[in-house]
Parts: structure tokens; sequence; C-alpha cells
């Protein structure tokens, strides 16, 4: 989910600053990141096998503790709890966080729509271009400003 938004702010980036040229080359891994991993969460929310899904695993533990069972790993009916809650949490996280990349995802496509429609360049945040001043090897070093000799 983080390389999603990264690769998503990135392309944004590049589109903005007249690049569009190079935004295959977030694009593309951006469109792979994104339906792996929209792929598995949906999996991991929606899947009825209680070995990946969530709420399938909560609904699995919560039946056996009404039934008076203790499941494995659990050994004691708080264990039980524990995996049940820890399941819903773990379920509705996993929801929250695809849409909070959806919503990122979905500004940063209508962002990069915007500039590639305007006839002016949007405005960019970013610093501009500076020429590094730092020594590289086999090169004369040229004094920073206000440094003592």
């Amino acid at each position: 989910m983080l390389a999603a938004i990264a690769l998503a702010v990135c392309t944004t980036v590049l589109v903005k600053s007249g690049r569009l040229h190079w935004a295959w080359v977030t694009g593309l891994p951006l469109a792979w990141v994104t339906a792996i991993t929209f792929t598995a969460g949906w999996q991991k929310i929606f899947s009825s096998d209680p070995k990946i899904g969530f709420f399938a695993q909560r609904t699995h533990y919560a039946d056996a503790l009404d039934a008076g069972r203790i499941l494995a790993p659990a050994r004691t009916t708080a264990d039980m709890h524990t995996v049940i809650t820890n399941s819903t949490v773990d379920g509705v996280l996993i929801a929250l966080f695809l849409l909070l990349v959806a919503v990122v995802i979905g500004n940063a496509a209508v962002v990069c729509v915007r500039a590639i429609r305007s006839a002016t360049p949007l405005p960019t945040n970013e610093a501009p271009y500076v020429e590094s001043r730092i020594d590289a090897p086999g090169q004369a070093a040229e004094p920073l400003a206000g440094a003592r000799s």
C-alpha cells in the first residue's frame, strides 16, 4: 500500500512538472502494485476461507467459542477472544487502508487529468533544481560561501 501511494505521488509530480512522456516509468508499476494490493485486500476481507479471510476467521472462532470449543493456536477462552478481536480489527483496518489508498490514487488521477488538460502548467511546491556543490573525486574543490580558507 505504501508503494502504491509513493508511486502515485511520483507519477503526479512527473505529470505536473511537464514530463508526461516519463509518467509510464512510475505509472506501470503503480498499476501493477495497485492491482496486486487490492486483489489481496479483497481476498483478506471477503474470503470465506478462515485461513485467508479475516472476517471468516472471526466467525469461525466465534462459532467455536459459542459451542464451547477451543481451536488451535488458542489454549484458553481468553485466547479465543483475542483471536476474534484481532481478526475483527485486522479486517476493519485492511478495509480502511484500501479505502485511503483508493482516495490517494483517485486524487492523483484528478490532478494528473487537470495537469494534462491545462493550457498552463499547474503550480508545484517542489524546490527548483540546484546543482550540487559537493566535491567529486578528482575534481578541484570550489569554496563554499562564507567558508574560511
